[in-house]
């Protein structure tokens, strides 16, 4: 299913089934045995800008045991580890008393990477797993020099001393010229190019949603400028004959909103050839929304504009996810905030100059620009959930009165619908 069609369900109330597994924790009487356990998807960036892959972070609730190996498997089994195909590789840790503990082949495909995180067993080897059809990845403190390579090395970057580590990657790379180096803890895009002349295949860090200081040119081009324009029109209720001729001032934009209104969607069953037919088969809030999406795809084709936007997504459907039942107004607010809280990275502007052109609500406008007002508690836990600090995650999540079995489900839905947009566009360059 296309991005668009996941999309205009949304709008439609037409939300996709939850899974199995919610559905089950919805309908039974009982309290479940153990909390929930977290799944944290952090993006593993490529030399392209792109998400190249995901390190998977379980976690146990504050104050929690790290979890069995049959807890940990049955949580992985939930978040579908197949949904990005073979890809982009995962990276999933795992000790070796939770291997011991449970059956992992079951989940063994050309990307899932196993990430053996302490000192295992004679049997639990490299070559062992190999020979057994796992890929493996190790801790570079883990890896002797002289060992069998896994297929992949992550590194902690923000801990390393450069010098010794640019002399340890070069003889590696000599030495194993297979092994994908992933660099964990990095902190700017800039740090991330360091680290691609160094020989890292990945790029692990908070630096995804920051602005590139090497960032060239002016991003907000001129379709991004009619998109801007358009949604200020209309949440300033503007006539569809006045937003029409803004459209007209873009082709490209012109071109998609009349196919979007001839999908089946909308059972008009012939092309839709005039535009202000378009607007009004679309509706106000679907073509907002729609608008405010295109603005990652309008004028660009980065891989890193398109990582932006997987983000963005996520942030946005986990926020709208966390409204109050029956609450459609507090719901649109949090899928707009969690949707524009990129746009100064994205666009290399600031924040302000990009509010002003966009007629926000003052309570979506008071979060995006200085962290304030009742929804900036939202997008700082939903920051705090991307970057898998599950113990401040809980703080925030109790302030609003959202339980932590709702606060991770809602983050795993929002991570598979946002995941998808990956799968659509396939291989990654």
């Amino acid at each position: 299913m296309s991005l668009l069609s996941r999309l205009l369900g949304l709008l439609s109330g037409k939300r996709p089934a939850p899974p199995a597994a919610q559905r089950a924790a919805a309908t039974s009487t009982t309290a479940p045995a153990e909390p929930p356990l977290f799944v944290g998807w952090q993006e593993m960036i490529d030399r392209q800008g792109r998400i190249g892959g995901y390190l998977l972070k379980p976690q146990s609730p504050a104050g929690q045991p790290a979890p069995s190996g049959r807890r940990l498997l049955a949580a992985l089994e939930r978040e579908r580890l197949d949904r990005l195909g073979a890809s982009r590789p995962l990276i999933v840790p795992v000790s070796a008393a939770q291997w011991r503990d449970a059956d992992f082949r079951q989940l063994a495909s050309p990307a899932v990477h196993f990430l053996l995180t302490t000192q295992s067993p004679p049997d639990i080897t490299v070559a062992a797993l190999h020979s057994a059809g796992h890929r493996v990845a190790l801790p570079a403190a883990a890896f002797p020099d002289e060992a069998a390579a896994p297929a992949m090395l992550v590194v902690d970057f923000q801990h390393a001393a450069l010098a010794d580590l640019e002399t340890r990657i070069r003889a590696l790379r000599e030495r194993h010229p297979a092994l994908r180096l992933v660099a964990d803890g990095v902190a700017s895009w800039s740090e991330h190019r360091l680290c691609l002349a160094m020989g890292f295949s990945f790029s692990i860090g908070p630096f995804t949603t920051t602005p590139d200081d090497a960032e060239t040119g002016d991003p907000l081009t001129g379709s991004r400028l009619v998109a801007l324009e358009m949604l200020k029109q209309l949440r300033a209720d503007a006539p569809a004959a006045a937003i029409s001729e803004t459209a007209k001032r873009d082709p490209a934009i012109v071109v998609k909103l009349l196919r979007m209104s001839s999908s089946p969607l909308y059972g008009v069953g012939r092309p839709v050839t005039r535009l202000d037919e378009a607007i009004a088969l679309l509706g106000r809030d679907a073509m907002y929304r729609w608008l405010a999406v295109a603005l990652f795809k309008l004028g660009s084709e980065s891989g890193r504009d398109q990582t932006l936007l997987v983000v963005a997504l996520a942030r946005a459907v986990f926020l709208e996810s966390l409204a109050p039942p029956g609450d459609a107004a507090k719901r649109d607010e949090l899928f707009l905030l969690g949707l524009l809280s990129v746009l100064d990275s994205l666009l290399a502007q600031p924040m302000a100059r990009i509010v002003g052109q966009m007629a926000l609500p003052p309570e979506v406008a008071a979060a995006l620009l200085g962290n304030d007002g009742p929804l900036a508690r939202y997008l700082l836990l939903a920051i705090a959930m991307e970057r898998c600090r599950l113990d401040q995650a809980a703080i925030a999540a109790s302030v609003i009165g959202i339980d932590s079995g709702r606060l991770i489900a809602c983050y795993s839905r929002a991570m598979e619908l946002a995941t998808a947009e990956l799968a659509d566009a396939g291989t990654p360059g």
